[in-house]
């Protein structure tokens, strides 16, 4: 037989429709279930426990920088502000718990006209480390997706090495 509707249920209501429905559950332990019928109208149901987490902004912290352009300038969501530390240096972001990370999203000071060398860096206790990027951002405006494989960690580090101008990361 071949399935023709797919309800996504949470507390007695469709929540979503269709293979890959996306909804909001509240924070919490939730019963989600998948209810799927075929074409001749036969109905397939199966749950799943959601766990849903509150998430707040990460502490995020930095060996060093040149005021005002302090790490937490990182979080604001204002391209005209950031963080900024000559020579090779770090910016680390606890997530507060371990979480599945698969890409961080950042921008660059003056990155349309310039690339940053970076390596990017996640742990689960802080102390051990594993590489999922080294290279060098893209010369364009505006934030820029850097993706690696799942991952579980709780601290994210960003290690900068300067940019193709000069020594400080921005």
């Amino acid at each position: 037989n071949n399935a023709v509707s797919y309800d996504w249920m949470f507390d007695g209501r469709v929540i979503a429709e269709g293979v890959t429905g996306q909804a909001k559950v509240p924070v919490g332990t939730n019963n989600v279930s998948l209810c799927v019928t075929d074409n001749q109208a036969n109905t397939y149901t199966d749950s799943v426990c959601v766990t849903v987490h509150l998430f707040s902004s990460p502490d995020v912290s930095a060996g060093t920088y040149q005021a005002p352009n302090a790490p937490s300038n990182t979080l604001d969501g204002d391209l005209t502000t950031r963080w900024s530390a000559e020579g090779d240096q770090s910016i680390t972001y606890d997530l507060g718990l371990t979480l599945k990370v698969d890409l961080v999203r950042m921008a660059f000071w003056k990155s349309d006209e310039r690339v940053a060398y970076l390596s990017i860096e996640v742990s689960r206790d802080g102390t051990n480390w594993t590489e999922v990027f080294n290279g060098q951002s893209s010369k364009m405006a505006g934030a820029e997706a850097f993706d690696f494989n799942d991952q579980l960690a709780r601290y994210v580090r960003i290690n900068g090495y300067g940019n193709s101008e000069n020594n400080w990361n921005s």
